[in-house]
């Protein structure tokens, strides 16, 4: 058992550290691209095998390293499906930077291969996600300067240079010299393409200035663009920055400027030359423009049967343009379908949301607002028993006393029952919660029975007059007419009796008809009962 264990430790401190040797080894190549040493970074990544790298981390750092190297020496790429799966991985590990280097790195792809709306798309991903985590300003700058080549592409030019003065700003920050006269190159080119020769030759100079900053391999889009815009003036200087340009790499736009400036020259035989080179180019719209120009040439030669061919062309890659934008315009509607019925279902399932949360709520709301009621009228019931025992235990005490004492203190008689004088002390309770600011609103016959019988006790007078004159009265209707006698207000007669207005009214017009008391006798009786 135990050499199981040393051989299972053995095993991944071995995976550990291979995997801690790819990381740094992956980590330097990444600093090699970071110090312009792209051919000797591309060389070490050609010695590297993605398949025997065991953690996805590493395979996607490897392929963004791959492809950044392989746009910088300018090599062509075919596909970029490993990375996108790399973005997703970073994007799953929290690695922001790499991430957003994918999708700029994406973007630049597209671009290469003339998919114009997937490399926009991609930039604006990835501009996006920078807005949103802020990663450095050199990132920043290299963003700018892909929305620049975008925009020229596109012939919008005004957008082109400000995207390009933002990434130059940005370089200049950051102190990135090869960075900064890549600025100025683009920023010439927009300048050259918008028809601004000053401007233009500003820049030029200022590029040519800081030239050997550049690799040679990233010079050759610069001497194409160079040549082409000293076609009008400069023929001689064109011819050699287009050669240039065709030596490091023959790009398109190199083909088609010395085309044209052969064209120019009346060499027509090298112009038709280049501009059939120039129709290997994958983009259908420079083909057809290509196509045109050297439509127009077989026709001034008189070349009718090329002419004829080459208009066959024409109008065949014009219907393919059309049938692809069609397609495209198809299903951008299909997807705008697709997302306006997906925005109206999370919509609607929202709203059902929100409508079932609301009844819930003012279910629970509900709910609460009974249990709560129930339970305020439970508490009421408890404090009033609670109440009703303590009065009890002071009426017990008062008799276990009376029976030891044999005394009563407000009357004279001695002939009083344990059972009156029970009666007594309880009026006398009731009686002093009433001038506390009680009420009897929960008292019940014999409470105001005890009551009137203790007022007895204070006035006999008042009493046994009141009830000689009304027979009919109850001892509420006494003990109103005695309240009222000794001088309560109609607020306290209101929260005493839990009457209103009209009622006391009632009772004062009917204790006036049948009872009068002299002022004598009412003042000797409000001083007893004080």
């Amino acid at each position: 058992m135990r050499k199981v264990l040393i051989v299972l430790l053995a095993g991944m401190l071995l995976m550990g550290c291979q995997k801690s040797a790819t990381q740094q080894q992956l980590q330097q190549i990444d600093s090699m691209l970071t110090d312009d040493k792209v051919e000797k970074a591309y060389a070490a990544l050609e010695k590297l095998e993605p398949e025997s790298m065991r953690d996805d981390e590493d395979k996607a750092y490897y392929w963004l390293l791959r492809h950044e190297s392989e746009l910088r020496l300018q090599l062509f790429i075919s596909s970029a499906k490993h990375l996108e799966t790399s973005c997703s991985i970073f994007e799953n590990h929290f690695e922001k930077d790499k991430m957003i280097r994918c999708y700029l790195c994406l973007s630049k792809i597209e671009a290469s291969l003339h998919h114009k709306k997937e490399a926009y798309a991609w930039a604006r991903l990835a501009s996006f996600n920078f807005k949103k985590y802020h990663i450095s300003k050199k990132l920043s700058g290299q963003l700018n300067l892909a929305m620049a080549s975008f925009y020229q592409d596109q012939s919008n030019y005004d957008t082109a240079l400000k995207y390009g003065r933002l990434a130059l700003t940005d370089f200049y920050t950051e102190g990135s010299p090869r960075e900064v006269q890549l600025s100025m190159m683009q920023l010439f080119m927009a300048y050259a393409d918008k028809q601004m020769p000053d401007s233009a030759d500003y820049y030029f100079k200022r590029s040519i200035e800081g030239l050997s900053h550049i690799p040679v391999y990233e010079r050759a889009t610069f001497y194409a663009a160079v040549g082409g815009w000293l076609t009008n003036t400069d023929t001689i200087a064109a011819r050699h920055y287009l050669e240039k340009s065709l030596a490091i790499h023959p790009k398109i736009l190199a083909l088609q400027n010395i085309a044209t400036l052969y064209h120019k020259q009346g060499k027509t035989d090298k112009a038709i030359e280049y501009w059939k080179e120039a129709l290997y180019s994958t983009d259908n719209t420079i083909r057809l423009k290509v196509l045109k120009q050297l439509y127009t040439l077989q026709f001034e030669l008189k070349d009718y049967e090329s002419a004829c061919q080459t208009a066959i062309h024409i109008v065949d890659l014009q219907d393919t343009i059309n049938h692809i934008a069609n397609n495209t315009n198809i299903n951008t509607v299909e997807q705008e379908y697709d997302n306006t019925l997906h925005s109206f279902t999370s919509r609607f399932i929202f709203y059902i949301i929100l409508y079932v949360t609301f009844i819930i709520a003012l279910m629970s709301l509900g709910a609460f607002l009974m249990v709560n009621r129930r339970n305020n009228r439970m508490h009421k019931k408890y404090d009033d028993a609670i109440s009703q025992i303590d009065r009890l235990r002071k009426l017990i005490t008062a008799l276990r006393q009376g029976e030891k004492t044999n005394k009563d203190e407000t009357k004279t008689d001695r002939d009083v029952t344990p059972q009156q004088q029970l009666s007594l002390y309880n009026g006398q309770l009731l009686m002093e919660d009433i001038k506390k600011g009680g009420t009897t609103i929960r008292w019940t016959r014999s409470d105001f029975d005890d009551a009137v019988n203790y007022c007895h006790t204070l006035d006999s007078d008042f009493i046994d007059c009141l009830k000689a004159r009304n027979p009919q009265f109850t001892s509420r209707n006494i003990l109103f007419a005695y309240l009222d006698h000794s001088g309560f207000s109609d607020s306290q007669l209101r929260r005493a009796m839990a009457i209103s207005q009209t009622t006391i009214r009632s009772y004062r017009s009917r204790i006036k008809q049948g009872t009068k008391v002299p002022s004598s006798q009412k003042n000797n009786n409000t001083q007893n009962d004080g």
